[in-house]
């Protein structure tokens, strides 16, 4: 969070007019790593063309700040400062979390043909002739008004009702998702993103883990967790022949972490 801080995440995130909030997840420590794996890749790579090794740097920071792109753009080309819009968007309206009678849903219409197809499937077609809604520039003009009113409508039925009125509609719509709606996704299933692996420590001798694992990931994997729990019974693994230095490693960082 404190490198989110310092590189203008937490100025953008929260809802308007609000105090800034830290995202769910470790947004900038996940892409400082994926921006390391590239360049890691771009490393190898060029040894093979060269010969010559490559020293690679980094750091949160500077990926956080990478990642600003437009908003960091319209601030250095144009003096634009940023703002919190929660999940509004700032140039079109409608689009943004709305409560239903159970859940959130997600939806928006991004020209004015949309708008009037979003009005009818609401049964609210009079909503695209009121004045203050006609245009775009209309609906961002009076954004507070057209909220307090999609607000309303949505609450009149559950998530589940809302997708089969949106079903065909042309409109961008999606359900805002529980972590056990996620999982029961069929995209899940279909591409193998949970896979179950061997683990002794676990009550069951198994566990769950996220992501599509090819090669010997999965190994790596199970080593990593096998070797943290012998960590924490005051093993220590840096000392035992044969043990894949990378995987005790992560081992000893995710321990330290843990008790930290």
């Amino acid at each position: 969070m404190i490198a989110g801080a310092e590189a203008g995440l937490l100025h953008l995130t929260g809802e308007r007019g609000r105090k800034p909030v830290r995202p769910g997840l470790g947004l900038t420590d996940m892409c400082t790593g994926l921006y390391m794996h590239g360049a890691i890749m771009a490393a190898l790579h060029a040894r093979e063309r060269s010969g010559v090794g490559q020293r690679i740097d980094g750091s949160l920071f500077e990926t956080q700040v990478a990642l600003l792109v437009n908003v960091g753009l319209s601030w250095l080309n144009l003096g634009i400062e940023a703002e919190r819009w929660g999940t509004q968007h700032p140039s079109v309206v409608p689009y943004d979390a709305f409560k239903t009678s159970d859940l959130y849903f997600v939806c928006g219409a991004t020209n004015d043909k949309q708008f009037a197809q979003l009005a009818k499937t609401l049964g609210r077609p009079d909503l695209s002739r009121d004045e203050r809604f006609k245009t775009n520039p209309d609906r961002v003009t009076h954004r507070e008004a057209l909220a307090e009113i999609l607000e309303q409508l949505f609450q009149q039925k559950t998530t589940a009702m809302w997708e089969q009125e949106f079903e065909g509609s042309g409109l961008p719509y999606a359900t805002i998702n529980t972590m056990e709606r996620v999982f029961e996704h069929p995209q899940i299933a279909a591409r193998n993103m949970v896979e179950e692996m061997q683990f002794d420590a676990a009550v069951n001798g198994a566990i769950k883990v996220i992501g599509m694992l090819g090669g010997h990931n999965g190994q790596t994997i199970a080593s990593i967790c096998i070797l943290t729990t012998r960590i924490r019974s005051g093993h220590q693994v840096q000392q035992d022949p044969g043990i894949n230095p990378i995987a005790a490693s992560i081992a000893w960082r995710t321990y330290k972490r843990s008790v930290t």
